[in-house]
């Protein structure tokens, strides 16, 4: 992983990710080439860091029920690659809408139960 993250707009990762020198996995991940450090850990709120040690939080919306969160992680990873091909979209942008989808897929059975069930977020225009 070490290898491309000097290719890595925003590296998205999950709250089990161990840096493998045991040092903080954002500031790892920065150090190897990453512009920016995301790290989601379920409902709680996303840690960004951005190359020049900013911090932010981006909150996770509350979920409107919570029936299955198997591959919530997936949605989220998904839907920020999605966020990732908009021109000009901010990484803050990107993990918004990102988090709204994924509070949104755990209200229905099964990794994909949501599609086509539910109204997704779109960008705005």
């Amino acid at each position: 992983m070490a290898d491309y993250l000097a290719h890595v707009d925003l590296a998205l990762l999950s709250a089990d990710f161990a840096a493998p020198d045991g040092s903080d996995a954002l500031a790892w991940a920065l150090s190897h080439g990453a512009s920016a450090a995301a790290r989601s850990s379920g409902r709680e709120p996303i840690t960004l860091r951005h190359s020049d040690s900013r911090t932010e939080s981006i909150p996770v919306p509350a979920p409107t029920a919570i029936v299955d969160t198997n591959g919530a992680g997936d949605v989220l990873h998904g839907a920020a690659l999605v966020g990732m091909a908009r021109e000009g979209a901010a990484c803050e942008e990107i993990l918004r809408l990102a988090a709204r989808v994924a509070s949104l897929s755990v209200a229905y059975p099964g990794v994909l139960g949501w599609v086509g069930q539910a109204s997704v977020p779109q960008w705005p225009q």
